[in-house]
């Protein structure tokens, strides 16, 4: 800045001195003229790497910080998610699966998030609950149809990401990585693709809000039996198969009553940012203040890393696991900048005015809209009874799923004259309008 400084200001002398003496600015002979330096010229960000040779540069410091570079968006994708897959594997693994639906095909029926043990933390259905919900909000659906509308940097991004990833996975089944021990070789920790990293960043969306009512949407049927209870499809049930079904289903029923509405922010989420004026900091050049109160493990756990692409990307800071190379609370040379986040409700229960005498369509200002009842089909590792096909009819709206709680729970039925219908602000609108 300084040499370019200096010659716009010779240049700008030679003008005045010479101007007086007839010097035509559009004579360039004179041996005074000093022309104007030229501009620099940046190449435009590149998207996706070019013949799909993606490399990336990845630098530790002493503490883990990872350091990453490349010279495109889907490269610097590769290394964050080769990095995050050396630190948060089992996390991200888990989150992939849960995402899509299949922790009951890997883990069993029951929720499983000890990585240390392995083993259950309750016999609570939890996995068959999560699954089955998370068919109902589609957000699997949503990923596969809006990804190819997805921009073309984001796309090289999730794609990136995912390739780093895997290409991690490589390299521990090669022997030249080390992954962490509850994760390595285990079968639910697989290849993924950008559609899979999409579907995870739904799933992380909706963690504040709709994920909060998973068993209210599993619950949720227009009869008063146990219509919502899964059915085991195929041949004729082995002695095992009915025993196990038998005990998973005298789980949901012994859970049924004990169901209550999710309290709002259960862990207690929030953050804090402060920002200072030059006026206030010892150095006169302002300071931000950033203070997530998020977990330090799981999924909602914030990993530093730097990020370059140089002549365009140089920012530092923390994102959440599994955001490709994206950086939630950070800074560049220029600027700074934090998040906070929102304590308020971001669900709404909308109590539903039946249609009289049929519970499958309600009114919607005057009109009348249907919900609409769906078969869905997942697969549930039964341990010494094998692995199970189980189906369930989920139920939707237009504007989002059904939830349910028992009549114990009043008021939140679904009768003859009302339903209960859930929207989140940040859920897939492409399948509820």
């Amino acid at each position: 800045m300084r040499l370019n400084k200096l010659v716009l200001a010779l240049g700008m002398a030679s003008t005045v001195a010479l101007s007086g003496c007839g010097y035509d600015e559009t004579d360039k002979s004179d041996s005074l003229f000093v022309p104007e330096p030229t501009p620099e010229v940046v190449p435009p960000l590149q998207a996706f790497a070019p013949e799909g040779q993606l490399k990336a540069q990845i630098r530790r410091t002493t503490y883990g910080v990872p350091h990453i570079k490349a010279d495109n968006l889907e490269s610097l994708g590769f290394g964050s998610g080769y990095a995050q897959a050396q630190d948060n594997l089992c996390v991200l693994a888990d989150g992939f699966i849960k995402a899509n639906s299949e922790r009951s095909m890997y883990f069993g029926p029951h929720a499983s998030l000890d990585f240390t043990t392995g083993l259950p933390t309750a016999e609570d259905n939890g996995n068959l609950i999560s699954d089955f919900a998370y068919k109902a909000l589609k957000i699997r659906q949503k990923a596969e149809t809006e990804y190819p509308n997805f921009s073309y940097n984001s796309r090289a991004l999730m794609e990136g990401f995912s390739a780093g990833y895997n290409q991690f996975l490589a390299d521990v089944e090669a022997g030249s990585q080390t992954a962490e021990p509850f994760c390595a070789g285990q079968p639910w920790v697989k290849p993924i693709d950008g559609v899979d990293v999409a579907n995870y960043l739904f799933s992380i969306a909706l963690l504040p809000g709709a994920a909060n009512f998973l068993d209210l949407i599993f619950y949720a049927n227009p009869g008063d039996g146990q219509e919502y209870l899964p059915r085991i499809v195929g041949p004729a049930p082995t002695q095992a198969q009915t025993a196990f079904i038998q005990d998973v289903n005298s789980k949901f029923v012994a859970y049924q009553n004990r169901i209550t509405t999710p309290e709002t922010n259960p862990r207690d989420l929030g953050s804090n940012g402060w920002g200072l004026g030059k006026d206030k900091t010892a150095n006169g050049k302002g300071m931000l203040l950033g203070n997530p109160h998020f977990p330090h493990t799981g999924n909602l756990r914030f990993w530093q890393s730097h990020l370059t692409i140089p002549g365009h990307i140089d920012v530092m800071g923390g994102s959440l696991v599994g955001m490709p190379a994206a950086i939630n609370i950070g800074f560049n040379k220029d600027v700074a900048w934090t998040h906070t986040f929102s304590t308020a409700e971001h669900f709404v229960l909308y109590n539903l005015e039946l249609v009289s005498g049929d519970r499958m369509q309600y009114l919607f200002d005057g009109e009348t809209m249907p919900i609409t009842k769906e078969t869905v089909q997942i697969l549930v590792n039964g341990g010494p009874a094998g692995m199970l096909v189980a189906e369930k009819d989920i139920y939707t709206t237009p504007k989002g799923p059904i939830a349910e709680a028992p009549a114990t729970q009043a008021p939140f039925g679904w009768d003859d004259g009302q339903a209960f219908m859930l929207q989140d602000a940040k859920m897939p609108r492409c399948q509820y309008g």
